[in-house]
């Protein structure tokens, strides 16, 4: 393991403490007013009420969820 595979580590470790704060934040939030509608912070579009319900802390649509997870594999 060179260099800059330990730099890639400790930045993928800190994406990830930083992504885990922000859920947390975003769950507390939810629980003080959960949101009846919201738009996607990518596309601007409407997330379904069904999946607000399901996650009521997401930020993104099905589609643009599903493009981060493929970015991110």
């Amino acid at each position: 393991m060179d260099e800059l595979d330990h730099i890639t580590d400790a930045t993928l470790m800190a994406q990830d403490a930083l992504l885990a704060d922000l859920r947390r934040r975003a769950t507390a939030q939810a629980a003080i007013q959960p949101p009846l509608e919201r738009e996607c912070d990518s596309c601007g579009c409407d997330i379904p009420a069904a999946r607000l319900k399901l996650r009521p802390t997401t930020r993104l649509c099905v589609d643009c969820q599903a493009e981060t997870e493929v970015v991110r594999r």
